[in-house]
């Protein structure tokens, strides 16, 4: 009794046609991931190549990464002071800067000039007196 052969492969099931273009795609980056690990240690070696392209990605961003900084904190820092405020908790921000030249009772900074936190505080009516 002989076999019987089937011409071609069977195709995949419909169920995995969703997953065919992936599953390509990891397979040729797993490939390119090889061949650039193996680039690696093959001669000849462009150590100075290497060093220019270092001081461009670390020395030529540092304007953008220092701006993102500046922009990241001074957010981060407004949105702590109201998130404190929400449950008042403005004894733990600090107080807020005031002019350098003296007499001069208008805050040095615009944001201290709008927040409420940071009005001067009456205590409350129930208080007793000092």
């Amino acid at each position: 009794m002989a076999e019987q052969t089937t011409a071609g492969q069977k195709p995949p099931p419909d169920w995995l046609k969703p997953f065919e273009r992936p599953i390509e795609v990891l397979g040729e980056l797993s490939l390119f991931a090889g061949q650039s690990v193996a680039a690696i240690f093959r001669p000849p070696y462009r150590v100075g190549l290497l060093m220019v392209q270092l001081e461009f990605m670390a020395y030529g961003s540092m304007f953008v990464v220092g701006l993102t900084g500046l922009f990241t904190g001074m957010v981060l820092a407004l949105q702590t002071v109201y998130a404190f405020g929400l449950f008042n908790a403005q004894s733990l921000v600090g107080r807020p800067s005031r002019s350098p030249w003296p007499g001069s009772s208008r805050p040095s900074s615009p944001v201290s000039s709008w927040w409420p936190g940071w009005a001067p505080r009456r205590p409350p009516s129930w208080a007793p007196c000092a």
